[in-house]
């Protein structure tokens, strides 16, 4: 289970990672948040809001979906599913996942990150993105559905609906 920031400690910032750059980053490694260290990364992440829209897309994604990115803000139902049943499939255990995060306490980015790389996957996502010289391929990825705390330096959609 996660912790709030008030037993995290340290900082003044309200992170509770201790470095004042209220970004939740306590790596020290990087002068970026962490929300550009992840959307820079290799490592398939994507991140939605509670509206289930897409804030993030990493590096990662975009390569293991053949290049595919949606745009910020497109909510996760608007992505090239095979199968539509595949796509609610999805939307259904994504808010089954939001459900269950209102029973407790979120975890902290980097606390769901690790938690996301050791749990067993818990959603398929079967995508047939259409490749740029007009074809297509299916791509089929086991994800991690985690909740988390609101990471700084993302765009927050609700204000623009």
């Amino acid at each position: 289970a996660g912790v709030d920031d008030s037993e995290l400690g340290g900082g003044g910032d309200g992170d509770g990672d201790g470095d004042g750059d209220g970004d939740g980053d306590s790596s020290g490694d990087s002068s970026e948040p962490l929300s550009v260290q992840w959307r820079d990364s290799g490592a398939q992440i994507m991140v939605l809001d509670c509206e289930l829209r897409v804030v993030m897309w990493s590096r990662g994604m975009k390569n293991a979906t053949l290049g595919y990115t949606p745009k910020l803000g497109d909510g996760i139902w608007t992505l090239p599913f095979v199968a539509q049943a595949q796509g609610t499939r999805m939307v259904d255990t994504l808010q089954e996942v939001l459900r269950g995060a209102r029973k407790r306490k979120l975890p902290h980015a980097i606390q769901a990150i690790h938690f996301a790389v050791i749990a067993p996957p818990n959603m398929v996502m079967h995508l047939a993105p259409r490749l740029a010289y007009g074809g297509q391929r299916d791509v089929l990825l086991s994800l991690v559905g985690m909740p988390m705390r609101e990471l700084a330096g993302l765009p927050d959609f609700r204000t623009n609906s």
